[in-house]
């Protein structure tokens, strides 16, 4: 038996390899295609059917890098706002009760400012009840302990 001699790589471009075409199939078809947009491709197909955040983190970076995305010209001018059950009256009447004036903020910004004061506020309220929760029971020990 003979050995077989090892070939010689043959030098490459890896720009050439990188930038040829592949072959995908798209609506039952065969279709020759560069490798990026076959990427995007299958990222956007993942990011809707499968709910793949990864993916949809990638195009949104793409997006952004290729500067697809623009900031709207015009606020808002309909829409639905959902907003929790416990929001107090005072924050409902605040949010909904107020019509915004030429150069005032639009009225999702300002809502997005009141939520966010309530549910710091509400966030605060929690903590406090801990602290006494935990105050009294510590209480409880020490007279339990005596």
């Amino acid at each position: 038996m003979t050995k077989r001699k090892p070939s010689k790589n043959n030098p490459f471009d890896i720009s050439e390899v990188l930038s040829a075409p592949v072959r995908a199939v798209e609506n039952g078809r065969q279709k020759k295609m560069p490798v990026f947009e076959a990427e995007i491709r299958q990222h956007l197909a993942k990011a809707l059917k499968n709910k793949c955040i990864a993916s949809m983190k990638y195009l949104f970076g793409q997006a952004e890098k290729f500067n697809l995305i623009e900031e709207p010209k015009e606020g808002r001018t309909s829409g639905v706002l959902i907003i929790p059950k416990d929001v107090p009256d005072s924050y409902q009447d605040e949010i909904f009760g107020w019509r915004p004036e030429k150069d005032e903020l639009d009225l999702w910004v300002r809502s997005a400012i009141i939520l966010a004061r309530w549910f710091e506020e509400r966030k605060r309220k929690r903590k406090t009840k801990k602290n006494k929760k935990k105050q009294k029971q510590k209480q409880k020990e020490q007279s339990n302990d005596k």
